[in-house]
């Protein structure tokens, strides 16, 4: 059986030139970046979202690796493992929105010199993390992409 499949895809590589029909990409030279978000926040549910999409957009452009970890609280006690461990996974741009994860951002920030931190709808204390504020719709997705680094 299993020989019969593996003749049937030979056979079918062979007739189409030898070229798979699907196209595929190596996502594995993207950068990770690593969008940080309370499970649940509904004073910045919007701007999570807008936040996720432009990131999802820069994936689909083969621009990034997009990831989202979900942190059950605001307490920098809570979310701080949870942005070291974006960092520990290799995400290069590390996004958190809202001010109340801008503590556990700024904590991060001060210990990982080789990651971006980025910070949407506040304003940050630290001066190595990125704030982005006042921004919607398209000004967002296009601030957020020109974050992002090259492959």
């Amino acid at each position: 059986m299993a020989l019969a499949a593996a003749t049937a895809v030979g056979i079918s590589l062979w007739s189409s030139g030898g070229k798979p029909s699907a196209e595929s990409r190596n996502a594995s030279v993207n950068p990770h970046v690593c969008l940080v978000t309370r499970t649940a926040d509904p004073l910045n549910a919007a701007l999570i979202t807008a936040t996720w999409k432009a990131l999802q957009q820069a994936a689909r452009a083969g621009r990034a690796n997009a990831q989202r970890i979900p942190v059950p609280s605001a307490a920098t006690a809570v979310a701080l493992p949870y942005v070291n461990g974006a960092v520990s996974q290799h995400c290069r741009v590390v996004i958190a929105v809202g001010a109340p994860l801008a503590a556990a951002l700024d904590a991060a920030a001060r210990d990982q010199q080789q990651t971006r931190f980025v910070l949407v709808g506040a304003q940050s204390t630290d001066s190595s993390v990125v704030s982005v504020t006042g921004l919607s719709g398209e000004q967002l997705t296009s601030r957020i992409a020109s974050l992002l680094p090259s492959a």
